[in-house]
Parts: structure tokens; sequence; C-alpha cells
């Protein structure tokens, strides 16, 4: 009957397309707006929807959608994709349109093609509206048409970007389309290559077949990827942990030549993703990538607001290679201590380790650095993690007891701050809470016991809460690693309930286990000696 309807009212018009052949924009605008539309004036109305579109007219936008609403049965599909597109791209998401049309599109939306469904899906991720009837629908009638074979490559990129936006997972929806495109790769664009990699990357569907064959023409295009998509296609990699060392080589070489080489240094909004996709999460670091972090963060580092930093500066500990002098370094911890009240305790000591693993050696970064994190463990330590309490001691520890760079005054603090910290350290560490994995918070006390014998740190009150941690996580690991002796979780407890008892006889020597039978009990069942 819907489909009777539309050819009813199309006999009564005149056949033409959705915008109005050979009329400009700015002259359909100039048109007086009617608030009412007869059935006839379907396609006058879609011009001045279209009008408003243009024209950023969201008000106008909004009242045309709501006088379209009622007509959705004479529209074809692709009109009302079209429709959905510019409301979500004008960020018109008045659920008056969104909701009706959403709930009729089952019935509107007859023998649509593929583009239409794309464009629809799209319209829906753009304007992050999930609505389940109607992505379902779309999903089941994008699945008919891959049955009866009639997909393009460009419209199943769109299906794919729609439906990962959104994170929908409809059954069976992603494995179709990755059939349909593998045979199809050659159609995409730059665009497509890098949405279609992305998307399967944002659903966490590791197909390999299809990045398989996405390869070679991925490559091919490399020199016409935007920044953003070669961004697309690290990131795409690293979610699902995809070494593509041939390719991801392809992609470093061209962000080399559009920031080193022509010496515009990669953008602040892009540098983050790329540097934690290829450093964090893949471990790969080709000497490509490494110039262009030394050319292009000391440059934007400014400009990075503090989820930026935060996937960057923490990232550079795992580039080995990396160049890193004062001139590198005085920008990124510079801009790190400015923002460092906005960061919490775990992204804090996170650039501290970097700082320390590229041998910073400026004293009022790291006093500046200290006495937040003084200030911050004093004044609400139980919002620490335990681990993050103790990797913050250990670093200390090391500027403190570590080698010196070569021509350079160290340590980087002196004896009273360093005594105020552990003190923090200890007031945090009584306050964290309880971490349920055993060997973990074994770990984390035997990292704060080793920081507290590094350090030299004459403090009883950490002595004694050590001391009991210690009784109570010896009791129970060393039992269980003996228990499951020659795992390896038996061997990493037995290594930290080593490293723990070890530092506790540095601090209190030899009377360590005449005063505590429980440490020395632990010891004893662990095989563990020193001379």
């Amino acid at each position: 009957m819907a489909a009777m309807r539309r050819s009813a009212a199309r006999a009564t018009t005149a056949a033409a397309p959705l915008f109005a052949s050979g009329v400009s924009a700015r002259a359909v605008s100039a048109a007086p707006v009617q608030e009412d539309y007869t059935p006839q004036q379907v396609l006058r109305l879609c011009t001045h929807l279209h009008s408003a579109f243009v024209s950023n007219d969201k008000a106008r936008l909004r009242a045309l959608g709501l006088s379209l609403v009622p007509m959705l049965h004479l529209l074809r599909p692709s009109e009302v994709s079209i429709a959905l597109n510019h409301f979500a791209h004008a960020k018109v998401l008045d659920m008056n349109l969104w909701q009706p049309i959403s709930d009729m599109l089952p019935e509107v939306f007859i023998d649509p093609d593929c583009k239409a469904l794309g464009l629809a899906a799209n319209a829906y991720a753009r304007a992050s509206l999930k609505h389940e009837a109607a992505l379902a629908f779309i999903a089941d009638s994008a699945r008919a048409l891959a049955n009866q074979g009639n997909m393009e490559g460009r419209n199943v990129a769109m299906l794919i970007n729609g439906y990962s936006k959104l994170r929908v997972r409809h059954p069976g929806l992603m494995e179709v389309l990755s059939q349909q495109l593998i045979p199809r790769v050659k159609e995409l664009n730059e665009i497509d290559l890098a949405t279609v990699a992305n998307g399967f990357a944002r659903m966490a569907v590791a197909d390999s077949q299809l990045f398989d064959a996405l390869r070679e023409p991925t490559a091919q295009a490399m020199e016409k990827f935007s920044v953003q998509n070669l961004a697309m296609l690290a990131n795409a990699h690293a979610r699902i942990m995809r070494r593509d060392t041939a390719l991801l080589d392809l992609v470093a070489a061209e962000l080399h030549k559009r920031s080193v080489a022509k010496g515009q240094p990669i953008a602040a909004k892009y540098l983050p993703s790329i540097v934690h996709a290829f450093a964090m999460k893949l471990s790969l670091c080709p000497p490509d990538l490494v110039q262009v972090v030394e050319f292009s963060l000391p440059r934007v580092i400014g400009q990075m607001e503090k989820s930026d930093v935060i996937l960057t500066v923490p990232s550079l500990v795992h580039i080995p290679s990396l160049c890193a002098p004062p001139d590198f370094r005085n920008p990124v911890f510079n801009h790190c201590l400015s923002i460092m009240p906005e960061l919490t305790g775990n992204a804090v000591v996170s650039i501290l380790e970097a700082a320390l693993f590229l041998r910073h050696d400026c004293q009022d970064f790291w006093r500046g650095s200290l006495q937040h994190c003084e200030a911050s463990l004093s004044r609400n330590g139980a919002s620490w993690e335990l681990k993050y309490v103790s990797t913050l001691a250990l670093l200390v520890a090391e500027v403190w007891a570590g080698a010196a760079p070569t021509g350079v005054t160290w340590p980087l603090f002196g004896e009273d701050q360093k005594s105020d910290l552990f003190a923090a350290i200890t007031t945090a560490a009584g306050a964290c809470a309880r971490i349920n994995d055993s060997s973990e918070e074994l770990r984390a006390v035997a990292d704060l016991a080793v920081a507290a014998a590094r350090a030299e740190v004459a403090n009883p009150e950490l002595e004694g809460l050590l001391l009991r941690r210690a009784r109570e996580l010896l009791i129970v690991v060393p039992s269980s690693a003996v228990a499951v002796a020659g795992s390896e979780a038996s061997r990493g407890e037995r290594q930290q309930a080593s490293r723990l008892i070890e530092a506790l006889r540095h601090t209190h020597g030899p009377g360590l286990f005449e005063a505590q039978p429980a440490v020395a009990g632990a010891a004893q069942r662990l095989n563990l000696s020193w001379e």
C-alpha cells in the first residue's frame, strides 16, 4: 500500500530529483517558506529543506523537517536518508523529528539500495542516536542485499563506519560486510580505506582476511591519505594489535614526508594517537616515526590538552632510540608541569617515569612535580592507588640514588624534600584501599620497601607500615607460590617476596628474623637465604 501511495503521489507531481535541477541553493533559500505543504508539493518541500541545510538555518531546517514527517510515505528511501543526514550534520536532534522517522523507517524504506542504507547508518552515527529498531532494520536490509550481491564497496564502507561509530553489534553484520568488501577493495578511495580499517578495529573485529585484502590498495594510496587518515590507520592496527610492519613502516614514512621533510610538525590533534598507537600499543618505532616525534612534539606540546599529554608523554618510555636533548625535553616537561594540577596521580607518575627515562635534569620541574605529589598525597592520599604510590617512591629513590648524568648537579632535590615526600607517601599508603589481587599487592609493598631502602629513608611510621603489610602478605602468598611451584605466577610471587624480605633486612638489619617470625617463616618456606 505504501508503494501504491507513493506511486500515486508521484504521478501528480513532475518527475524530478530531490534537489531541483538548475536552481542554486541561494535562490531557493530566498523563496518564501511555506508552513503547509500538500502531498503534491513534497518535492518542493524537500528542495526547501535542502536549502535550509546549505544555508545552515537550523530553525528552518527543523520546521521543514516537522512538515516532512507526515509525508514520509511519499519519499524514496534515498530521500529519507538524505533528510536524516541533513538533520545530523546540522545537529538538529529534535526527537520530534528523529523518533517518528525512526519508528516509520521499516515502512518507508521499501526496497532500499545500499547507498540509502549507508547514508542512514551514518546519519544515526553522526547524531549519536541508537534507535535499536531502526538500526536493526537497516542491518537486516543490508544483509538481504548482500545475499543478492547488490552491494558497492563505498556504500559498504559507509555502513561499517555507521555501526562502528555507534558501537552497535548486529549479529553477523560485520562478517557479511567483510565478505562483500574483500572482492571490492579496489573500489575504495583513501577515505574509505581508512574508514573500513578503523571501523572493524572499533568493533574489535580482527578480520585478518579483510586486512590482508586492504594492504595493497592502502599502500598504493599512501600519498593520498590525509594526516587524519594516517592516524586512523595507525590506531586501527593498534586497536586489534596487528603489527603489520611493512604497512606501518609506510605510514611512518609518509608522516615523515608530511612533517620533517617539509618542516611542518604533525598537528597536536593527531600526534598523540599516532605516538600512542605505534609506541605504547604496538611497540613499533620505525626510524621515520622516531624522527617525527623528535621534530613535532616539542613544537606542538603547548597546544595539547591533558588527555593528549597523557597519551603522548608516557609513551616516550617505549621509544628507546628517541634523541631528547634539552630543546626537546624542556618544552615537553614545562607543559606537563603547567597542567599537573589537572592530572590524576597515576598520570603524574607516568609523566615522571618519562622524565626519568629521558634523564630530564631541570630542578624546577622535579621540585615542582614532587611538591605537587606531596600535596596531593597529603591532602587526598586515599584517592591514589597503592601501585602508583609505590611507583612514585621507586622513582624518587632512583633519582636520589641513581647515577648522575654527565655534567649535571644531582640529585635534583634535597634531603628535606625527600623526607617530606616519603612522609606523604607513608600517609597515602596507609590510606589506600587493599588490592584484591594479593600478588599485585605484594609487588606494590615490595616496591615501596625497596624504594625506602634505596633512598635511605628514616621513617619509623613507614617501617611499621611495611612490616604490618609484609606479615599479612607473606603468610598467604609464599604458601600459594610453593603450592604451584614452577608456574609463572609462582616465580613472580617468589621474586616479589624475596625483594620485600631483602629490603626489610636492609632496613632492620640481621635481627629482622628474630623479631619477625612471620617474615622468617616465609623466607624459610621459599628457601630464601642471605649471607
